[in-house]
């Protein structure tokens, strides 16, 4: 998950202009690429399954943030 995450900070911070669809090939990318490296075979379809899982559950803590934050917790 922590690689994952990882992925979506790259693309998001590499591709700033870039729409959604091209930052998630990016971090899909990444993504298989660090499994890879480190030994590991890794499916277009699973490295797109842990980037997005990454992703919502970024953007539910980033949320929770925000609303902890508004209500002064």
């Amino acid at each position: 998950m922590e690689t994952a995450e990882e992925a979506v900070f790259y693309a998001d911070d590499y591709y700033p202009e870039s729409s959604g669809v091209d930052k998630l090939e990016e971090a899909i990318e990444y993504f298989k690429n660090d499994a890879q490296k480190a030994g590991f075979w890794v499916s277009d379809e699973e490295a797109e399954k842990k980037v997005r899982v990454a992703y919502q559950a970024l953007q539910r803590e980033a949320l929770n943030n925000l609303t902890r934050k508004l209500l002064g917790k």
